[in-house]
């Protein structure tokens, strides 16, 4: 029981360790590039978006989704997965549930796999 715990932990502290991380560097590339915050607010890059109110300033957006309706592509997940998206430039990175092992993805914008690592060993 305590191995199965100390497991999730340390998936925990990976996913939260990676995303802060992701954060910072975002953070300094926006800083170094523009000189001020104006480019990391276009960018998804944490949980509920660029102010963290969950509100997206894009217009016309889609309101409404079905398996068919205003979706561009669909890409199957290897496994579970309760990440929230970070986008950024066109590239989507997000976790997921692998068998027993947690893995970073990256996903274009155009919906294909670039590249998946494994995060951690463990995963129930």
């Amino acid at each position: 029981m305590k191995h199965a715990l100390r497991s999730k932990l340390v998936i925990f502290l990976s996913c939260a360790t990676f995303i802060f991380l992701v954060c910072s560097c975002a953070q300094i590339a926006s800083d170094t590039h523009s000189g001020s915050n104006s480019t990391i607010s276009q960018y998804w890059h944490q949980w509920r978006g660029p102010n963290n109110d969950g509100i997206s300033k894009e217009a016309d957006v889609p309101i409404r989704w079905s398996q068919t309706e205003n979706v561009r592509w669909r890409l199957p997940l290897p496994g579970k997965a309760a990440s929230t998206p970070v986008v950024w430039e066109d590239k989507i990175f997000l976790t997921s549930a692998e068998e027993d092992q947690l893995v970073l993805m990256c996903i274009s914008t155009d919906g294909e796999e670039l590249w998946k690592r494994t995060l951690g060993h463990g995963n129930r």
